[in-house]
């Protein structure tokens, strides 16, 4: 047996004296989180989620609608660059969900597509107007001049967008 003398300099814990020490070396062998430790991460992950859900589906339908619109002014100044090109008129027609360009006679390998379609990935949008002095068809002449100006209003989930045609260029840009 060791005696051990009552101010000795060895530590408590390795006396024995110590139960909080004992405790905590008991506490800190645990491998496994208790039930309720487990239920507050959950909680916590769910209030995140169900705030960070909504502006992120917002946020998805405002980056498509852009997307969209910036597509349709692309393709605007192609097929007036294409009029220039071919010295000839190329006509887009909308509809509320597709556009169709007409008239781009390169081959079709290297021709601009002819159909858009809004409705189907990436965009998922749906044009609520376009009108050209009460057309849904825009003509571009020989010489890039546009048949007339015009608006095109797309819309994806609760966000639209406004495009104004210009009547004299021809080039459209958002409003």
């Amino acid at each position: 047996m060791i005696v051990v003398p009552r101010h000795s300099t060895i530590p408590r814990i390795a006396r024995g004296t110590a139960p909080a020490a004992d405790a905590m070396l008991r506490a800190g062998s645990r491998k496994a989180f208790t039930l309720i430790e487990v239920l507050v991460v959950i909680s916590i992950i769910a209030i995140a989620s169900a705030v960070a859900i909504p502006r992120l589906a917002g946020s998805i339908s405002r980056a498509r609608v852009n997307s969209a619109g910036q597509r349709i002014i692309a393709d605007l100044s192609r097929a007036r660059s294409r009029a220039i090109a071919q010295s000839r008129g190329v006509t887009i027609t909308f509809s509320r969900l597709t556009y169709r360009i007409i008239g781009d006679q390169r081959p079709p390998e290297r021709a601009m597509p002819s159909l858009v379609s809004l409705a189907e990935a990436p965009y998922y949008c749906e044009l609520d107007s376009a009108d050209f002095s009460g057309t849904d068809s825009l003509t571009y002449d020989m010489f890039g001049t546009p048949s007339s100006g015009g608006a095109i209003t797309l819309t994806c989930g609760a966000h639209s967008i406004f495009i104004k045609v210009d009547e004299a260029s021809g080039i459209g840009a958002i409003r």
